[in-house]
């Protein structure tokens, strides 16, 4: 029986992609979207990506301008847990357990978890709380990325260049986690958790390249440049356990 406990995974991945230019340019636009259910009930994962690049040539190829941008979504939910990867298998499961019965009827009258749980009388449902578990607990994560970068190349003389670059990587998550209680009283164990974060590095730096060549196999080469770059880390979090009021009503205040 132990197959009708897990859902089959699925995987849904697509790709579009766009490429174009002329003579003076060039771009190429795409969008990615894949999807995963993991074998775990509510267990799945989501990501939207978008990524352009292109350059443009100006002034006769004098000057050289190349961007490109890369914007990632994800969100995953309900990772597996210790429930789905030990219990089920190390916590003696009857053999004539109906599994397909028993993961639709979890609950009590109430909707709480039927108590008590390890008793031989209650054989049958004594796993509602394991069911209990997978279907009334939540833990989302989202997060979002984005990865920017600009140069600008200067052909100044014959043997004279220069560059200046960009780059800017700024990523955030929201995490939100929802347990409900597993307690008698339906109340006192359930848990909030709220948590978010973000991150910002951002780097740009200049650069002169002269090259002279004086006779064969002699190279004079001069690189000056210059370079700064910054990080920027912030994040809060805020949770709550036993301090619940009102039953499935998930609130910090």
């Amino acid at each position: 029986n132990y197959k009708d406990m897990f859902d089959v995974g699925f995987i849904n991945n697509s790709n579009i992609a766009l490429d174009g230019g002329g003579e003076d340019n060039a771009f190429r636009l795409s969008y990615t979207y894949y999807k995963e259910d993991g074998v775990q009930p509510k267990n799945d994962f989501m990501r939207h990506a978008f990524s352009f690049k292109g350059n443009q040539d100006f002034l006769n190829d004098a000057i050289q301008v190349g961007v490109s941008v890369n914007y990632a979504q994800s969100e995953s939910a309900n990772p597996p847990t210790n429930t789905m990867q030990t219990a089920w298998f190390h916590d003696g499961f009857p053999r004539q357990y109906d599994v397909s019965k028993w993961r639709d009827n979890y609950k009590d009258v109430d909707g709480g978890v039927p108590y008590p749980t390890n008793t031989n009388r209650y054989m049958y449902t004594r796993k509602s709380l394991r069911w209990f578990e997978i279907y009334e607990e939540d833990r989302i994560r989202t997060e979002n990325s984005l990865l920017l970068a600009a140069d600008v190349q200067f052909n100044i003389l014959e043997n004279l260049k220069g560059v200046v670059k960009g780059n800017i990587n700024q990523f955030n998550f929201d995490t939100e986690t929802k347990v409900a209680a597993t307690s008698q009283d339906r109340l006192s164990n359930a848990q909030y958790g709220l948590s978010r974060g973000q991150k910002m590095l951002t780097s740009f730096s200049a650069e002169l390249m002269y090259n002279k060549q004086f006779d064969p196999g002699i190279d004079f080469d001069v690189l000056v440049g210059t370079e700064s770059w910054s990080t920027e880390t912030a994040s809060n979090n805020a949770s709550t356990s036993q301090g619940f009021k009102v039953r499935d009503f998930y609130s910090i205040s």
